[in-house]
């Protein structure tokens, strides 16, 4: 039980820290591809699940709702992903390593 509690911990210190980085980048789209790949990195395959509201995840990268959703929609468009419900499937992860 030990072990899973620390390997919860260190799981949720990566995961702040990865949030903090984030907000080392100026436009959206950069916090939204290092967001996805980062989570990626945390995730077992191509699928990431997204935070149930967009007022979280906008939250959580200091940016507006409606910009990130216009954003979301214009790199969706571009090819780099495709959400499905409440799971955004990554179709182009060289192209969002290449954004940052």
């Amino acid at each position: 039980m030990l072990y899973s509690f620390m390997l919860y911990i260190a799981h949720r210190g990566m995961k702040n820290q990865t949030l903090l980085n984030c907000l080392h980048y100026q436009t959206i789209h950069q916090r939204i591809a290092f967001w996805l790949l980062s989570m990626n990195n945390l995730s077992q395959d191509e699928h990431i699940p997204l935070p149930r509201s967009q007022t979280v995840w906008a939250n959580t990268l200091h940016v507006s709702r409606s910009s990130l959703n216009q954003e979301l929609k214009h790199m969706e468009n571009a090819g780099y992903f495709r959400i499905k419900g409440h799971v955004l499937i990554l179709l182009d992860q060289q192209a969002l390593e290449q954004l940052l």
